[in-house]
């Protein structure tokens, strides 16, 4: 197998079930930081859908833009790391969200 396909068939982590930790952490800092989503968005300069786009877990956050998220809700990355670390280390594997698994293709009766 080349490299490229090897690359091809690793699903991205955006797809992966422990996504959904990185979601609900990103909720859980908002949440605390007593911000909605819309006061989250002006801070950081983007709409309300920027933020529940991220918390659904329909748009992925480079890590300065992670950065920027926690620092907004008073928190620091290095935090976020920590707890989604802990996080992923005591939960069992997580089966894939239904929201954003793929329909199942039904065979049409002849």
């Amino acid at each position: 197998m080349t490299k490229a396909t090897a690359n091809s068939t690793k699903a991205k982590s955006i797809d992966k079930p422990e996504y959904e930790i990185v979601c609900r952490l990103l909720r859980a800092i908002r949440q605390r930081a007593k911000l909605s989503q819309g006061s989250l968005g002006e801070v950081l300069g983007r709409p309300q859908t920027f933020v529940s786009d991220c918390e659904l877990g329909a748009r992925r956050l480079d890590a300065l833009q992670l950065r920027e998220w926690c620092q907004a809700c008073g928190t620091t990355f290095a935090d976020f790391a920590r707890r989604l670390d802990e996080t992923l280390e005591v939960l069992p594997p997580l089966a894939p969200p239904a929201s954003r698994s793929k329909p199942k293709k039904v065979p049409s009766k002849p």
